[in-house]
């Protein structure tokens, strides 16, 4: 009882212990979700293609890998229709990609369908901890252990990180570049810090296209 009074009586501590509350369940939830071999998104579905497609062919910019095409050389029954792919030199491509797939490659070849889960787990994990120093930075008191829970529990965040998703990867990126920028302000190595804002804000576009007002 006195160790629960003692963690309620300290701000810091309070925050801390909220924030590792919720990477715990965030942590349990995406294990089970991992141990799934399916998805909840057609989205996360297309992403793996492309994963499959960089591994079979072995380039970045490599075409989805269509086994079918034995049986349906003209694509007529193929599922890459536009506008999500569009077909070049009778290969069926993706409209879209980003380092947030290339990045996936060698956990995929590594680890599995597990492997896929990493990047969304991991940075959405990274969001909690930024967004809970952001609310010691504003507001150094008792109720900044709220901020995790609400970033955490309360928002899509969760829901993002549980699968195949750029979300969290992107959202990571935009925080990361706001908390750059606010360490810039007092740090003496300004620069690096501007530095590594503009960089995270240049890639998160590659990850979400509503980054684009962010800057």
């Amino acid at each position: 009882m006195q160790l629960i009074h003692a963690w309620w009586r300290s701000p810091k501590k309070l925050l801390v212990l909220s924030v590792a509350v919720v990477l715990v369940l965030q942590t349990v939830l995406c294990l089970q979700s991992a141990s799934i071999p399916s998805f909840a998104s057609s989205d996360a579905g297309v992403k793996l293609w492309q994963v499959q497609g960089i591994l079979h062919y072995g380039r970045l910019d490599a075409p989805i890998n269509y086994p079918g095409a034995v049986y349906d050389p003209n694509h007529q029954y193929s599922p890459f229709v536009a506008p999500w792919f569009f077909w070049q030199d009778g290969l069926p491509y993706s409209e879209y990609t980003s380092p947030f797939i290339w990045a996936s490659v060698p956990l995929f070849a590594w680890f599995g369908h597990p492997g896929l889960y990493v990047w969304p787990w991991l940075t959405g994990a990274l969001l909690i901890v930024l967004s809970a120093w952001l609310a010691w930075y504003l507001q150094p008191a008792r109720s900044a252990a709220l901020v995790p829970i609400i970033v955490g529990l309360s928002t899509p965040l969760l829901l993002y990180s549980l699968d195949f998703w750029e979300h969290t990867a992107g959202t990571f990126l935009a925080v990361f570049a706001l908390v750059s920028i606010i360490k810039s302000v007092s740090s003496s190595h300004r620069n690096r810090w501007l530095t590594l804002a503009g960089a995270s804000i240049g890639l998160g576009l590659t990850m979400r296209a509503e980054l684009y007002v962010f800057p």
